[in-house]
């Protein structure tokens, strides 16, 4: 959902985030975190929070983040996000979050 976000406020405003200048603006996983949500969703996680904290902490001391801006990294890696390829879904995924306000 975050990088779909990235890619939605892109279009919104007209900006480009490479053309917000100097702050950098990167989307990423918050990883497979075990928690009650998780757990209720059915998936149930297999990260500690420590370890899906990794890539945000990451990013936000530095990282890649610095010098990267408009992308989407995972387990510190810059990755494609899969929601960026299907417009039809993205479409329907915004309009499910704005129902929630």
């Amino acid at each position: 959902i975050s990088c779909w976000l990235l890619i939605r406020q892109d279009q919104s405003t007209g900006y480009t985030a490479s053309s917000i200048s100097p702050y950098t603006r990167n989307q990423h996983s918050s990883g497979d975190v075990n928690s009650t949500l998780s757990n209720n969703l059915g998936f149930g996680g297999h990260q500690s929070p420590e370890e899906g904290a990794d890539t945000p902490v990451w990013l936000a001391n530095g990282g890649a983040g610095a010098e990267t801006t408009g992308r989407y990294f995972e387990n510190r890696r810059k990755v494609s996000c899969g929601f960026s390829k299907d417009r039809n879904t993205m479409e329907r995924l915004f309009k499910a979050c704005e129902a929630y306000g």
